[in-house]
């Protein structure tokens, strides 16, 4: 649906204008101040409604403002206003039919009916992804909050990794047992084993005492011998002192067997150990606590990573859910997509994208948010060179649009308003 013909009266700067486009490009000439721009707004005014209107639309000194637009599907739009402010709406068709509800049956019909291309191009990004995904119909709202969430959190997951990397870097690995020493503990363990060898000596002195007794009995027994030699007269009483002395010999012996065995089997504990150790047990402990440090250290940067790998993972997710919603999704031209830094085309900002390309994409959003009237609104048209212009024509001939253009100046193709 296109406009054929459009009368205007007293509308802003607007005396009178009587138009009745033709082609795919409806150029708007004249100099500045002379009323281009009111054309353009009498256009969105007379078919958006009071949401497109001028705060006045009425020209100075005029008693009301006229704007009739005729549409080539036969349908009359005829909007007035009054200068104490006062508007009216009459939608009709050639035969004389009229619409009950006038402006409802404009917004059935209206996209946005103010898309200008070239004001688009100059929005911020995020804009133009808004603009984008009303477009697609899709809402990526909750996704982008999830994955804004989780990319903040892998941002201070990846920080927390690279803090813990250095660190455990910066702490080479120590040689040292899992548990810190005890001094106590040694002092205990040197004092038993202390005890133990007090022990042992005083087993080895009896021992001693037992080999000396021993020594003088064999003494005794020798001059026992040489005495019973000499004194036969008293060898009665000296065989039984005999006797009784080799009896205790025996049982010295045994006794004396009894002590070598047990003295035999005695072992002394290590008394140079423990001192050894306490003289290290502070190094020691310092490499337990430095092993330990290092341990912990590795355990946060192992949690640290498999947390950043988790956040990965859901951002992947998000971008898979998001591209699957894209794929699904009707875009005006292929290679378009969005996220919640703006448009891209062919994976690179719009804004990356050359003047063609930029112009071409504008151009065909402008398309998709008009799919039953095929108007456009373009203001600034002077700032398109010829190469511009002519994409501009060019698209707007592919896509069967009407686009109405706003130049500066009286020369060229087109409709010259003059004051």
């Amino acid at each position: 649906m296109r406009i054929v013909k459009l009368e205007v009266s007293n509308f802003k700067r607007i005396i009178a204008v009587a138009i009745e486009p033709s082609g795919a490009v409806v150029q708007v000439r004249g100099r500045n101040g002379a009323g281009k721009s009111s054309v353009l707004d009498a256009v969105a005014a007379a078919l958006g409604g009071e949401k497109l209107c001028p705060a006045e639309p009425v020209r100075r000194g005029a008693e009301g403002a006229v704007v009739r637009v005729e549409l080539d599907d036969d349908m009359i739009v005829e909007r007035r206003w009054t200068k104490a402010g006062g508007s009216s709406l009459k939608v009709s068709r050639k035969d004389g039919a009229r619409y009950d509800k006038p402006q409802k049956r404009l917004d059935e019909i209206l996209g946005v009916m103010s898309f200008d291309p070239l004001a688009f191009l100059r929005v911020p990004a995020k804009e133009q992804a808004e603009t984008l995904r009303r477009i697609a119909g899709v809402d990526f709202s909750i996704l982008d909050g999830q994955r804004r969430t989780a990319y903040e959190d892998r941002t201070h997951a990846n920080r927390r990794v690279t803090q813990l990397r250095a660190r455990l870097e910066a702490l080479s690995p120590v040689e040292a047992p899992d548990d810190l020493v005890s001094a106590p503990d040694l002092l205990a363990e040197q004092q038993r084993r202390s005890e133990v060898k007090a022990a042992n000596d005083r087993q080895r002195a009896k021992l001693e005492q037992a080999r000396a007794g021993f020594q003088a009995l064999a003494r005794d027994i020798d001059s026992a011998a040489a005495t019973v030699k000499r004194l036969r007269e008293e060898l009665f009483a000296a065989e039984a002192n005999l006797r009784a002395l080799e009896e205790r010999r025996e049982m010295d012996r045994t006794v004396g067997a009894t002590l070598r065995s047990e003295v035999e089997s005695l072992v002394d504990p290590d008394l140079a150990e423990i001192p050894a150790k306490l003289r290290d047990v502070e190094a020691v402990n310092e490499r337990v606590r430095a092993k330990r440090a290092r341990a912990t250290v590795a355990g946060e940067l192992a949690a640290a990573e498999a947390e950043a790998a988790k956040l990965d993972a859901a951002i992947s997710a998000v971008d898979e859910q998001k591209a699957a919603a894209l794929a699904q999704a009707k875009l005006p031209i292929p290679g378009l997509a969005f996220d919640e830094a703006g448009v891209t085309f062919d994976g690179l900002p719009l804004a990356q994208a050359s003047q063609a390309q930029q112009l071409r994409v504008s151009v065909a959003m402008g398309a998709a948010l008009n799919p039953t009237l095929r108007t456009m609104l373009v203001r600034d048209g002077s700032l398109l060179d010829e190469t511009s212009l002519g994409l501009l024509s060019a698209e707007a001939e592919r896509l069967d649009l009407q686009v109405f253009l706003e130049m500066v100046g009286r020369d060229g193709d087109g409709i010259v308003i003059e004051d």
